[in-house]
């Protein structure tokens, strides 16, 4: 929500007066405000304003919120629906940087919008070459905030839901599942979900900052069989999992966490695997990459002690030798480096 705001004595019916039909050109976007509407309780005042820029025309309302002392919240009106142009953005920073001129004066805080206060400092031939780079930026962050609006009919919210999971429910329709743990940027995800139509897949991701890059691609790639699961996967497979219900479970390059103190925070343990196979139907498989020889042996040794697992497949691809499938772009990248890729895979018999 784009917001700024203003440090001023005095009381709200008095900072606001005198603004109405207040009209400026700010290169190619004019702004223009009505008459303030004050709350009764002289907390809160609504500003309309007609704002005009290349190609859009918009009437909403700006709204003033006392936040303490003489504090104020400056933002668009939660309840109008306008679209959060960079025209928006440039009303409330010229209605913030008048209402703080007038005296006695006040002081503004830009929060979130200070590239648009640097528009209204800036001298009259240079704001609309300003606006035109800030109207193309805001125009890519509302299609990502879109996609990521997009991307929570992808995405399964365990909050509401009872275990264990139901895939029909999950996908609305009956068909293999695979499930990766950590797809990070979700090149094999989005690439297998693609390949395969006729199979379900699950990434289970708990990276704030992956979920951020995969709410937005997983819109755009418009596959219908792909959902992402924000969670821990240990407490999935341990809780929400059905028992015989997965056909693949698949783990690249797991974080080592290299640190003692942070060994609690490590995917793979006996009661991990000892779930994971519980998971997986009869015949199911469980795929596993790592550049860690360390992480791979432990891995191996793990899964060698959970009875229903066995090893069906083993492969080292050689730094500078033989060049793994490239599952990943880490995977590429570290081979690249110098590093050995190991990959493993069991079944369950």
């Amino acid at each position: 929500m784009p917001h700024a705001f203003l440090t001023k004595p005095g009381e709200l019916s008095q900072i606001v007066h005198g603004i109405a039909r207040t009209t400026a050109l700010i290169g190619d976007t004019r702004v223009k405000f009505g008459t303030p509407f004050l709350e009764a309780s002289g907390r809160s005042a609504l500003i309309p304003c007609l704002v005009l820029e290349p190609n859009r025309r918009q009437w909403f309302y700006i709204q003033v919120k006392k936040k303490g002392g003489d504090r104020y919240l400056l933002r668009l009106d939660p309840t109008t629906p306008a679209v959060r142009t960079a025209g928006v953005r440039l009303a409330i920073a010229y209605l913030a940087s008048l209402l703080a001129q007038q005296p006695p004066e006040g002081q503004v805080d830009p929060a979130n919008i200070s590239e648009y206060f640097a528009v209204l400092q800036t001298n009259p031939d240079g704001r609309r070459q300003l606006l035109e780079g800030l109207r193309r930026k805001t125009a890519r962050q509302m299609r990502a905030a879109e996609l990521r609006q997009q991307a929570r009919r992808f995405q399964i919210a365990l909050d509401f839901l009872q275990p264990p999971l139901r895939w029909d429910e999950v996908f609305a329709r009956r068909a293999p599942v695979e499930i990766e743990i950590g797809p990070g940027k979700g090149k094999f995800l989005l690439e297998q979900a693609q390949a395969h139509p006729e199979r379900n897949y699950l990434g289970i991701e708990w990276s704030g900052r992956y979920l951020k890059v995969l709410a937005e691609r997983i819109p755009r790639a418009n596959l219908q069989n792909v959902r992402l699961l924000p969670a821990d996967a240990r407490t999935v497979f341990r809780e929400w999992i059905p028992p015989g219900s997965v056909a693949r479970v698949h783990v690249y390059y797991p974080d080592p966490w290299w640190k003692k103190r942070h060994a609690k925070y490590r995917l793979f343990s006996e009661e991990f695997l000892q779930n994971l196979e519980k998971a997986l139907e009869p015949g199911g498989t469980f795929h596993f990459a790592t550049d860690v020889g360390r992480v791979y042996g432990e891995v191996c040794e793990l899964a060698g002690r959970t009875a229903g697992l066995r090893k069906v497949h083993e492969k080292v691809y050689r730094a500078g030798r033989e060049r793994p499938p490239g599952r990943t772009n880490f995977e590429i990248k570290k081979w690249q480096s110098g590093s050995d890729i190991f990959e493993a895979i069991w079944e369950k018999s």
